[in-house]
């Protein structure tokens, strides 16, 4: 199969469903869940053109990069479920869970931090525009020392 050149949001979360794998069945996430949806959604604003106007190879290793991380956030945003027993009786409790959760996403997360944009949120920033300015206390009548308080 060769490596896909485009990818639709559909694709975007089926894809990031599939890298759930079963984490998605236990926590009952599909393509239609609100927090996949979520998710899918930042990848397309993380892109300078959207997730239909990326294309290309390296597009959509950039585009599959940033869905394994929002899809390992919106599990990681599903740790209020409870410890799981399948009907073999075998168990999983959450915190073994959420641990795994906590490993894959780090993982993405250095993964991601290639592309600036993903950098400058894992990093504490915001994704708006910074601006530069004056401050004026026109009317004020609280001055400003030399040390700009």
């Amino acid at each position: 199969m060769p490596f896909p050149t485009a990818m639709t949001e559909a694709d975007v979360r089926t894809y990031m469903v599939q890298r759930l794998s079963t984490v998605a069945s236990v926590l009952g996430l599909t393509a239609q869940s609100e927090v996949i949806g979520t998710g899918a959604e930042e990848v397309d604003g993380f892109l300078t053109t959207g997730i239909l106007g990326t294309t290309g190879i390296e597009g959509v290793r950039k585009i599959r990069a940033l869905a394994r991380w929002q899809a390992w956030l919106a599990a990681y945003a599903s740790r209020d479920q409870f410890d799981i027993v399948a009907a073999s009786g075998a168990k999983l409790t959450r915190s073994q869970m959420m641990r795994g959760i906590a490993d894959a996403l780090a993982r993405c997360e250095l993964e991601v931090m290639q592309y600036p944009e993903a950098a400058a949120i894992l990093a504490g920033g915001g994704g708006g525009v910074a601006y530069a300015g004056v401050l004026t206390l026109a009317g004020s009548p609280y001055g400003v020392d030399e040390w700009g308080a």
